[in-house]
């Protein structure tokens, strides 16, 4: 079982190599993560996220919660989420993003299938100190974006 590193260590390398993970990835593997998100426009949130959640709402059929967890797997499943490589390794962010990809082609959190997977996704994730948290950033971004869309301009 990979063993995720904690914030301690997290920070305990940065000390030693005098790199924040990000940068340590981008120089290792040309990764950009947040960075590069935000220079391109966030294009994971504008091709994968947005769509779904867009459809979702406007089916008017769903929690809010669900399309979020919806999305979120959906960025999961694409996003190269710097979080899981920072605290694993490139292998542990393959086995996110199939686990994820497995969990929508159940159905997701709209199957009885899909959130049985989401529950075992969850505990195993929890027992592997696996934290997608690039794709729930992304997935905060997805939102801020959509109420920005809906919002009236300013007088």
């Amino acid at each position: 079982m990979t063993k995720g590193l904690c914030a301690s260590e997290l920070a305990s390398l940065k000390k030693s190599t005098g790199l924040t993970v990000g940068e340590r990835l981008y120089k290792e593997w040309g990764m950009t993560g947040i960075r590069g998100e935000v220079e391109a426009g966030f294009p994971t949130v504008r091709a994968y996220a947005l769509p779904v959640y867009r459809e979702l709402k406007s089916s008017q059929r769903y929690h809010v919660n669900d399309i979020c967890v919806q999305t979120l797997l959906q960025l999961m499943s694409v996003n190269e989420d710097t979080n899981v490589v920072g605290r694993h390794d490139r292998e542990m962010l393959t086995y996110v993003q199939q686990y994820a990809k497995q969990a929508l082609e159940a159905g997701g959190i709209l199957s009885d299938r899909g959130v049985a997977m989401i529950h075992q996704m969850n505990d195993d994730f929890v027992q592997r100190n696996v934290s997608p948290g690039g794709s729930a950033d992304l997935l905060a971004v997805t939102i801020m974006l959509e109420y920005l869309c809906l919002a009236p301009p300013a007088i």
